[in-house]
């Protein structure tokens, strides 16, 4: 062979180990590329399959920590309500907690990362997003919930106990996106200027209010209540009341009668063709305070939960009082 033809073959065996070089760095990246959170380690498991199934009416306590808050809530049969376990005179609405106990009850998953704790960190699991606790009449169980895939559209999970990684649909977190504020039933005060209001009578720290004041106050109280009424606090103990200056707030005690119409019905259960009006009894307490500043200001009625209201309506309902 000549020496012209031994070059051209060396120099074709040096293209021929570039690209294998090449082929062999592309498959080490790709693979590498697999085993990151974004894109997990080679799937063991896929399609869809249930890892949690429980009966949710027999759920007994939930428990859940999202951002940095851990609510713990049990459901008395007896009182058929949720409640908190260090507060049960904490007002929790129904619908939110009841929706909670349905999602947790039926977890589903699209795929099985791997079954190691090897990479829990790399997936968000030592520090979890979400950790939630169930507990039912026949048993319970514990759930992690790490980090976010962009590129597989699902949240890592953990059931405590077990090595297994899990990818789930983002359908679960929703349901518990709450802080203690948001999960609470709130007031729905009394509009006192509604139509259906009669025979209103407002005492301002005892004294009652003359017929014009208490027509004044009830238009200041309707703009307090119509205008946004925003959930900033909640006072467990009476101390709390200090932090919103609520316990030197002027205090409104409220009676009056409501009107309701009453469509009355035959023996056959059709709608006759009249109505009658029914009174019932009503009564409320509005405390208000504002701050020092005069800014911003502090409404509560009965819950112990505290609202922000307009301010410019605190301000005449309190000078109104004042004057009395």
């Amino acid at each position: 062979m000549s020496a012209k033809a031994k070059k051209t073959n060396r120099v074709r065996n040096i293209i021929i180990a570039a690209a294998v070089i090449a082929v062999l760095a592309a498959a080490y990246f790709a693979v590498s590329a697999l085993n990151r959170p974004e894109a997990p380690a080679p799937v063991q498991q896929q399609g869809d399959m249930m890892i949690a199934e429980f009966d949710a009416s027999k759920i007994k306590e939930i428990k859940y920590t999202y951002n940095g808050e851990t609510i713990d809530m049990v459901f008395s049969d007896v009182l058929y309500k949720w409640q908190l376990v260090d507060d049960k005179s904490y007002p929790i609405k129904f619908e939110i907690a009841g929706s909670m106990a349905s999602a947790i009850s039926q977890i589903k998953a699209n795929r099985v990362v791997e079954e190691s704790r090897e990479h829990f960190a790399d997936y968000g699991l030592d520090e979890p997003y979400l950790r939630i606790a169930a507990t039912y009449e026949e048993g319970g169980a514990e759930y992690l919930i790490g980090d976010y895939n962009s590129m597989l559209g699902g949240y890592y999970f953990n059931i405590v106990g077990s090595d297994t990684v899990y990818l789930i649909p983002t359908g679960l977190n929703p349901f518990f996106e709450y802080g203690l504020l948001d999960i609470a039933d709130v007031d729905v005060p009394p509009v006192l200027t509604d139509t259906s209001v009669t025979e209103l009578k407002i005492t301002a720290d005892g004294k009652e209010l003359s017929e014009e004041k208490t027509a004044e106050a009830a238009g200041y109280f309707t703009t307090m209540v119509k205008s946004g009424m925003k959930t900033v606090g909640y006072m467990k103990e009476e101390a709390d009341a200090a932090k919103y200056g609520l316990d030197g707030g002027r205090v409104f005690d409220i009676s009056f009668k409501q009107a309701q119409t009453m469509e009355n019905t035959d023996a056959s259960g059709e709608t006759a063709s009249y109505t009658s009006t029914v009174y019932s009894d009503q009564t409320a307490k509005f405390t208000v305070a504002l701050s020092d500043d005069g800014s911003t200001a502090y409404f509560t009625c009965g819950s112990g939960l505290v609202y922000t209201v307009d301010a410019a309506a605190t301000a005449s309902v309190i000078a109104l009082a004042d004057g009395q």
